[in-house]
């Protein structure tokens, strides 16, 4: 039985990728990222998970961690929660932040996340081994380590007792992952061609809505912390239920509405007491090329990028969740959210009914997001509607400068030229 496990702790630091050069493997990580964001390629999702498969297989946690979210969401590959959690466990292992693993495990439940983590020990080895010996050259296999070890307890393990075997078995590990190069483990990585700014990564995103009831029973979302009059500048209840929406423009059904009705909310307001804080000079990128007085926000309207299973929707920032709302570390930096007082993960994006329409979410269902410049986002029906909305007011033809500033910098250069075509439920052809 020790030697069954001695065996395990071995595996962990010899997981090899013999015949695979580190170039080879980078190249084939690389085609992965570019059929999943379709970044020179078409969009292919079954392709993109196949590479990483292939990647993870040999040992790769950047790769066992594409391969995760994907088996949990089911992209490019049947939905597999508890296999997705298995590898993420497995990447974990092999260096990757394991804060995501608290988000899947709060979905499964603790007797699946136990059935996660037995199956993540049958899978691959968890550590490739890419290091050199210490003198240069090339090492020669994981046996100097034990045979070292072993010199140092004096004893063959056959004949250890447990706390002594326990303390072999640490000694082999710990000296392997010493001798071992971990491959690059950032994940949250600017597609090349699609803006400047990062993904935030696997993120569970929660619904919200206009008119939506508050805590109390008779409190209504009628004000956002940039507008005291959200709902009636709205133009009317953002109803969530799908069938009350209609499907071509995810605009809500029974009038025309006065604003983009795709919107966000993230966990920082750079206003507090009426004036502009602190430290938002500092954390929010594009600040000089938007701040105009202390107490007018450069965040407001400004865009997002919101990826799902190989859809990707657009929309504007509109609110802030959370108080105080002051998490810059998540929002413009590569923090997780921050937890709450419980010690749970905090919510990271709260979405409206037609980005969620749009990329086609159900609950718990993960998501990437990343903030991105006016002049890239695409045509899509988050250019239809809204007074707020950048490319309304490019169609009529106002100063951005007075009516859009935060996105007037870097203004689009094209844009619908003409309204949508307005679907029945509006009166329309």
């Amino acid at each position: 039985m020790y030697l069954f496990y001695l065996f395990g702790f071995v595996c962990f630091a010899t997981g090899a990728i013999a015949d695979e050069s580190p170039i080879t493997s980078k190249t084939e990580y690389d085609q992965a990222i570019a059929y999943e964001n379709g970044v020179g390629v078409s969009q292919d999702s079954c392709k993109a998970f196949d590479l990483f498969l292939q990647c993870a297989k040999r040992g790769d946690p950047r790769a066992k961690y594409k391969v995760g979210v994907a088996y949990f969401n089911g992209v490019g590959v049947a939905k597999d929660q508890v296999e997705g959690l298995a590898w993420m466990y497995n990447a974990v292992s092999s260096g990757i932040s394991g804060a995501v693993c608290a988000s899947m495990e709060a979905i499964l439940g603790a007797k699946m996340s136990i059935k996660a983590k037995d199956r993540s020990k049958e899978l691959i080895p968890q550590s490739p081994l890419l290091a050199t010996s210490s003198n240069g050259g090339n090492m020669g296999g994981i046996s100097e380590v034990v045979a070292s070890v072993k010199a140092r307890f004096g004893s063959d393990s056959g004949s250890m007792t447990a706390d002594d075997f326990e303390k072999m078995a640490l000694e082999v590990r710990n000296q392997a992952l010493r001798v071992t190069s971990h491959p690059a483990t950032q994940t949250a990585s600017t597609v090349t061609g699609f803006g400047k700014y990062p993904w935030h990564r696997n993120v569970i995103p929660v619904l919200f809505w206009v008119g939506m009831k508050g805590d109390n029973k008779n409190s209504y979302l009628r004000r956002s912390v940039w507008d005291s009059d959200w709902f009636t500048h709205f133009g009317g209840y953002d109803n969530p239920n799908s069938s009350f929406r209609d499907p071509r423009t995810y605009a809500p059904r029974g009038f025309i509405p006065s604003l983009n009705p795709f919107y966000c909310a993230l966990p920082y307001n750079d206003i507090e007491n009426g004036e502009t804080k602190q430290e938002a000079r500092a954390v929010i990128p594009w600040f000089l090329d938007c701040y105009d007085l202390s107490g007018r926000s450069v965040l407001k309207g400004r865009w997002i990028a919101i990826h799902h299973a190989g859809r990707t929707c657009f929309a504007q920032w509109e609110d802030c969740f959370s108080r105080p709302a002051d998490d810059w570390e998540y929002v413009f930096g590569q923090n997780q959210p921050r937890k709450t007082k419980n010690g749970q993960l905090g919510i990271g994006l709260v979405i409206s009914p037609a980005a969620r329409d749009y990329l086609q979410l159900e609950k718990n269902d993960l998501c990437d997001w990343k903030f991105i410049d006016a002049a890239s986002v695409p045509d899509g029906p988050w250019k239809y509607y809204g007074d707020n909305n950048t490319f309304v007011l490019l169609r009529k033809g106002v100063n951005l400068y007075q009516y859009d500033r935060n996105n007037a910098k870097r203004s689009p250069t094209t844009t619908y030229t003409a309204q949508p075509r307005m679907s029945p439920v509006f009166g329309g052809q």
